[in-house]
């Protein structure tokens, strides 16, 4: 029998956040209990890459054994302006006999609501618990509030996208994409239950 292989696709790798970090120690440990997993993410700017054979994809491996790939695009987001995000530019993939695909991005305009809805219901669920954590001593209050300290972070999110929309831009499109990640995620956060009734 063929030990599976898997392969993990990312747009972030480098940054100091739990997907970044989760999924380094991830490969990590399978790699020891002797699994064949491979981290895959974009290429920083500026660095060069040649490809191995004509007509194939141009991929770097670091010390770590990361495979990166050129980015696709690169850009900031109004919420975290010192973000870079980038999005790998993926070769046409060929898919053995038996693959499996899973992938994380929303594949339409329901898709994108469904992901924010559930953010949203995440936000107000897991709340009192990081509040439990880190100041034990408000945990109560939270949890008399309902869901009303979950719509007061969005809130504040909200605020400092619109100013680093506003200071930054591009207003329009920075704008527009502040008011429709509140607005579905507030709505996902009040309606808490009857989104994971109905969608998770």
């Amino acid at each position: 029998m063929i030990s599976p292989r898997v392969a993990i696709i990312s747009d972030t790798i480098d940054h100091i956040d739990g997907i970044a970090l989760g999924l380094r120690r991830l490969v990590a440990a399978s790699r020891r209990a002797g699994h064949a997993m491979t981290l895959i993410g974009p290429a920083a700017a500026g660095d060069a890459c040649e490809p191995r054979e004509p007509r194939e994809p141009c991929e770097l491996r670091d010390d770590d054994g990361v495979v990166r790939i050129p980015a696709a695009m690169t850009a900031t987001l109004p919420f975290y302006p010192d973000y870079t995000w980038s999005a790998p530019a993926l070769p046409p993939i060929r898919l053995a006999a038996g693959a499996r695909v899973t992938h994380a991005w929303p594949d339409g305009v329901a898709g994108w609501l469904q992901v924010r809805l559930l953010r949203g219901a995440d936000t107000a669920s897991l709340l009192p618990y990081v509040v439990a954590h880190y100041a034990p001593r408000a945990a109560p209050w939270i949890a008399r509030l309902g869901r009303g300290p979950a719509l007061a972070v969005l809130g504040l999110r909200a605020v400092t996208g619109t100013w680093t929309a506003l200071r930054r831009g591009p207003v329009v499109r920075g704008l527009a994409l502040v008011a429709g990640v509140t607005v579905v995620d507030a709505i996902g956060a009040a309606a808490g239950p009857a989104v994971y009734r109905v969608l998770a």
